[in-house]
């Protein structure tokens, strides 16, 4: 079994955009694949940089004090200059380095290409790396596990087939909030917000089919969680974490108001009492006061999305210098235009 440390490179100090905004939410996908693999019996620890220094100085200490054999580490466009530094820290140590997240998926061969990457698990990601564990010590053929990308003897870079995803997203564990800090999280919401807004999720895939979302999930079959396990979820989280709203990371309108209504139904039996948001909703649900009708956080952080021909909600093809730009600064390029809020 593997002493695997998971890595969030996000740092609220190195982004002036998200300092504006302020509404930080713990990485579900990161939590997600902790939980999963201790299951199998791997040993995790997990690296949060939200609200760590810029030098990335505490990470050094985190890799020395848990005595790691793999860094996994979740990447965005946004901070693939951090992680590929702390991958970077840890390949100088020895350590298996292990990149995932939709920047990796979208572009493996900038991760692959560093040097200090050994490889990239592209798309949903639990099966992969449980795999990928399984025959790293091995040095059997790895051409075999799907979901991955990572070079050869000879040199290239190898891609295998689409990931396996989960198809039943009930079997899941819930993510590992129990290795993450969620009290600092829960004072920043509410002293810059009044409330304390925690995150999960009901769904994965995509929902709606268009271009930009698929294209950083290979094969993205949306699937939805039972109303009664996400219940159960908010039931637990109401308890450890006194939320005053929960905010799901899902399309409301994909989810459908059949469903909706049945989470409202089942929160209600349960005596969760923490009302919920999500992003978008254009359908009519009537009375529901499970539902938190609110969009000005959401508006905010959508604003920030430039407008396109082709998607009214989705970036354009802009550069990774612009992109990071926008997120370290908040600046827009001249003549760029925001989505509506």
């Amino acid at each position: 079994m593997s002493r695997i440390l998971f890595v969030y490179p996000f740092q609220l100090s190195a982004s002036a955009l998200e300092q504006e905004w302020r509404t930080l939410y713990p990485p579900l996908g990161l939590l997600y694949l902790a939980a999963f693999v201790r299951d199998y019996g791997h040993t995790v620890s997990f690296y949060d940089g939200t609200f760590k220094e810029a030098e990335h100085a505490e990470f050094d200490v985190e890799l020395t004090k848990f005595n790691a054999d793999v860094v996994c580490i979740g990447s965005l466009i946004t901070v693939r200059p951090d992680a590929i530094e702390l991958a970077a820290r840890a390949h100088k140590s020895g350590i298996t380095t292990i990149l995932g997240g939709p920047d990796p998926t979208l572009a493996a061969e900038e991760y692959l290409n560093s040097g200090v990457v050994d490889w990239v698990i592209r798309g949903e990601g639990e099966r992969s790396l449980l795999q990928l564990q399984e025959l790293i010590p091995s040095g059997e053929e790895y051409s075999n596990i799907p979901g991955i990308a990572y070079i050869d003897s000879a040199g290239q870079i190898i891609t295998t087939s689409d990931p396996q995803v989960v198809p039943e997203l009930d079997d899941l564990p819930y993510p590992a909030r129990d290795l993450i800090d969620m009290q600092a999280y829960a004072d920043i919401w509410r002293f810059e917000h009044g409330y304390i807004s925690v995150n999960l999720s009901a769904s994965r895939g995509c929902a709606l089919g268009c271009s930009y979302c698929q294209s950083s999930q290979p094969g993205a079959h949306f699937r939805i969680r039972s109303a009664k396990s996400v219940t159960a979820e908010m039931f637990s989280i109401q308890e450890s974490y006194a939320p005053c709203r929960f905010r799901l990371v899902d399309d409301l309108d994909g989810l459908g108001a059949e469903w909706l209504t049945e989470l409202a139904g089942e929160m209600e039996a349960a005596g969760v009492t923490v009302p919920f948001e999500g992003l978008r909703l254009h359908q009519s649900l009537g009375e529901l006061p499970q539902l938190e009708r609110t969009k000005e956080l959401c508006a905010d952080r959508n604003s920030w999305i430039p407008k396109s021909e082709s998607h009214p909600h989705a970036p354009p093809g802009l550069d990774i210098g612009t992109l990071q730009a926008r997120w370290r600064h908040a600046r827009l390029e001249p003549g760029e235009t925001l989505a509506e809020p």
